[in-house]
């Protein structure tokens, strides 16, 4: 229902329900932990309940902001940062509210550095989605097309290449 992607430490999906509508992601001791986007993979499931994104750590708890049918993903730099800590076991917790509930003066506003983060992100998943697909693009009638074998087989491979950097940001 969930996805999660850390910097450094890659991509997960492993969410373990705790209790009825609560959802935590738990992390070990990381060093640099800090830019996180969380999506929902459908968001039509959001239509009549939003999910509250949220951090914990230490006794630190942050709500960031809310997932609803029409942001089904936030990006984020964690608040554990201000804790001073280099190492930190991080939890990310993700709670089903009604939609009556949403704080609309909480909505997650991304900094400079997020949004030039997550255009670098995003800049190196398209140069590697060229330089993989280009080769395998057919045209036809001036149109140009990929399998859909081939773009799932491409997301496999940045996914694991990705990790084996250790990071989307390198």
């Amino acid at each position: 229902m969930f996805g999660c992607v850390v910097c450094h430490l890659g991509y997960s999906d492993q969410f373990q329900q705790t209790e009825d509508g609560v959802y935590i992601l738990s992390f070990p001791n990381s060093v640099g932990l800090g830019n996180i986007s969380v999506f929902t993979f459908n968001p039509t499931n959001l239509t009549s309940c939003a999910v509250e994104v949220s951090v914990s750590a230490d006794g630190f708890y942050e709500k960031i902001g809310y997932l609803t049918e029409y942001f089904p993903s936030i990006t984020f730099i964690t608040g554990l940062e201000r804790l001073n800590r280099t190492e930190l076991p991080f939890s990310l917790c993700l709670t089903l509210v009604p939609l009556d509930s949403v704080d609309q003066n909480l909505p997650y506003q991304p900094t400079e550095r997020e949004l030039a983060l997550l255009s670098q992100a995003t800049n190196k998943m398209v140069e590697h989605f060229k330089r993989y697909l280009a080769p395998t693009i057919v045209t036809h009638e001036g149109q140009e097309y990929i399998s859909l074998k081939r773009v799932l087989m491409w997301k496999d491979t940045f996914l694991k290449e990705s990790k084996a950097l250790g990071t989307f940001w390198n």
